[in-house]
């Protein structure tokens, strides 16, 4: 178990609301929400309330300067021994068992796992206690489409190349054709589960 992942690298997240890029990411958010169906005024308002929880999250998170020691990311406990704090789930085990149940999966109390941050779960505890479930749920929607933009249709990956053209400065979209024939392992060393099928064929 880990901390959470961010949409946007702690190191910008953390210095706040102030912070250029982090204007440029709400933009995003906003637009993406937007393009999802809301009404910009309300998308608005709702976004900038996910971003400031996803701020918390930042300001807990350990930066990647101080996780370089594999020892200390090592802490091995069990299921049964995680404290059930306010805002995480009542049971670890059942809800452990919710994530692997598509293997159908029984997690038992003494099942063993790794604590990559044995302090993690207590500072996430206050955070979901001082959060509007609102801007959770909303932020948890924001994190579900952000990775699926560029496989939806022009107008969304038009969001993507906005925010990337404000963020990084990139001029030009990636033609259609190219990002396809990348995707399925053509010319890349991704992890597509095509790259070896298309390896096989540039060999042949």
């Amino acid at each position: 178990m880990d901390q959470a992942s961010l949409g946007l690298p702690r190191e910008y997240l953390v210095n706040g609301l102030q912070e250029k890029e982090v204007k440029i990411y709400l933009d995003f958010m906003v637009d993406t929400a937007v393009l999802l169906g809301a009404e910009r005024s309300f998308a608005e308002v709702d976004m900038l309330d996910s971003l400031k929880f996803e701020i918390e999250l930042s300001k807990i998170t350990t930066p990647k300067e101080l996780r370089r020691n594999a020892t200390k990311l090592y802490n091995p406990t069990i299921v049964g021994a995680l404290k059930n704090l306010p805002g995480l789930p009542t049971s670890w085990t059942s809800y452990i068992e919710s994530l692997v149940s598509i293997a159908n999966m029984r997690i038992k109390p003494n099942e063993r796992i790794i604590l990559t941050d044995i302090n993690y779960l207590e500072k996430l505890s206050k955070v979901m206690q001082q959060s509007n479930p609102r801007a959770i749920s909303n932020y948890l929607g924001w994190r579900a489409a952000k990775p699926t933009l560029l496989a939806l249709n022009s107008a969304a990956r038009l969001v993507q190349h906005k925010f990337d053209k404000a963020f990084t400065g990139t001029s030009s979209q990636i033609q259609d054709w190219k990002r396809c024939v990348k995707a399925v392992g053509f010319g890349s060393y991704s992890s597509s589960g095509l790259v070896h099928a298309a390896g096989s064929m540039y060999v042949r």
